[in-house]
């Protein structure tokens, strides 16, 4: 999918180089005294806007907030002098950050105020500025072709566009999507070495029955793999990919066996991004809270924002599929390619299961956990203690075996 959003998202944490680079663009105009004068005062009007707006948008434009009249002065000239420079901004993201900046200084209700973001448990309350937009390709003003293999996936991303369906090349009778129940939510990985060392034991069980999974997961959990030998970390494959950057790459493409040890998930405030995108034309303003009532399955209060969170993330494992060695359509078909996920997220892949039956792919072989690893663990070892202590008896009593069960 080529890029479909057009976003800025502020938090207080932010380090905010890119208004070094603004400054930049503007040449010697500024002195040294000058441009700390002008970073510290956008700081200060952006950490305002978080700290009084209540949401759910984000209001009145900056400039209007502005009493003192020399200071009002001072952006007005600066936004005037950088909008004309722009192009000498070399970063896009820079560019692009300026152009939001510009746009929440004049106009109102630009964004939205986001309140919380789940995934850390230290700062979900931390406040964030998020201005989305979708990107209008079609004012290029010509023929547009997107092929994108998981179009599939994301109806709501081309709700605009002609979908085209192909037929399906691939050999899907080679895959074979193996789930391991497995708590790997960012809290379980982080909180505890638990999760890790669960991971460890499955892949371990694994390579004892002669196969050998590539291990993709998250930047931060190569730390933990790297530390107890289960994968090197300095190795030039581990530097260039993680579990969220696969797509365009093809270093997988000679494995038949891959281990996500997690879903492939992003910070709230990308999903959130995406749908004020997406539904920016809806009357309803969206709900940017996340969802606490767990009687009710889903990650984000509002559906709209759900919806798009649950096509990313299966679009982000389809394409992760298809970097592996399912993409060589001349290998034959008795060459199996496992892939295995560790999730307690089991809707996603039965929806993914029902997503490759629809677009033809209906050989593909699944299996499901129905209980978690560590209660099969749990039963496993209740068992080996049961016939331990039968082995005893049996011995105690000099049972002579095999024995009529009755007796």
């Amino acid at each position: 999918m080529p890029e479909m959003i057009d976003s800025f998202i502020y938090q207080v944490t932010d380090d905010c180089q890119w208004i070094n680079e603004w400054l930049d663009a503007n040449g010697k105009v500024y002195n040294n005294e000058d441009r700390v004068k002008i970073r510290n005062f956008i700081i200060k009007l952006l950490k305002q806007k978080i700290s009084n707006e209540n949401g759910p948008t984000t209001g009145k434009p900056i400039l209007s907030e502005i009493t003192e009249l020399e200071e009002k002065q001072l952006l007005i000239n600066f936004l005037r002098k950088t909008e004309k420079n722009i192009y000498e901004i070399i970063d896009f993201e820079s560019r692009n950050k300026l152009r939001w900046f510009i746009r929440l200084c004049r106009e109102e209700n630009v964004g939205y105020m986001d309140q919380e973001d789940s995934l850390s448990k230290r700062n979900k309350n931390e406040k964030k500025i998020i201005c989305s937009k979708k990107i209008n390709y079609e004012k290029l003003q010509c023929p547009i072709l997107i092929m994108d293999g998981t179009a599939f996936a994301t109806p709501t991303h081309y709700q605009d566009y002609n979908i085209i369906p192909l037929d399906n090349r691939t050999n899907d009778e080679r895959l074979i999507i193996t789930h391991h129940h497995i708590n790997t939510s960012y809290y379980a990985r982080s909180s505890s070495d638990k999760t890790y060392q669960v991971i460890i034991r499955e892949l371990e069980k694994l390579r004892g029955n002669n196969q050998n999974p590539f291990l993709l997961s998250f930047k931060k959990d190569y730390e933990y793999y790297s530390k107890h030998n289960i994968i090197d970390s300095e190795s030039s494959i581990y530097k260039e990919i993680n579990i969220l950057t696969t797509s365009s790459k093809n270093y997988l493409s000679e494995y038949t066996e891959l281990y996500l040890g997690a879903l492939p998930l992003r910070p709230p405030y990308y999903y959130k991004a995406a749908a004020i995108a997406m539904f920016e034309k809806d009357e309803e303003l969206l709900n940017l809270k996340m969802n606490h009532d767990h009687s009710v399955k889903q990650w984000f209060s509002d559906e709209r924002i759900e919806k798009i969170y649950r096509e990313l993330v299966l679009r982000e494992l389809i394409q992760i599929i298809y970097r592996s060695n399912i993409r060589n359509l001349n290998e034959p078909k008795t060459k199996k390619v496992n892939i295995y996920i560790a999730t307690k997220q089991v809707h996603f892949l039965y929806e993914l299961k029902r997503l490759f039956e629809q677009c033809g792919m209906d050989k593909v072989t699944f299996h499901f956990d129905s209980k978690t690893v560590i209660d099969s663990d749990k039963v496993k070892e209740k068992a080996i203690m049961y016939a331990n202590e039968l082995v005893e008896i049996i011995k105690k009593e000099n049972i002579i075996l095999p024995q009529p069960v009755g007796k």
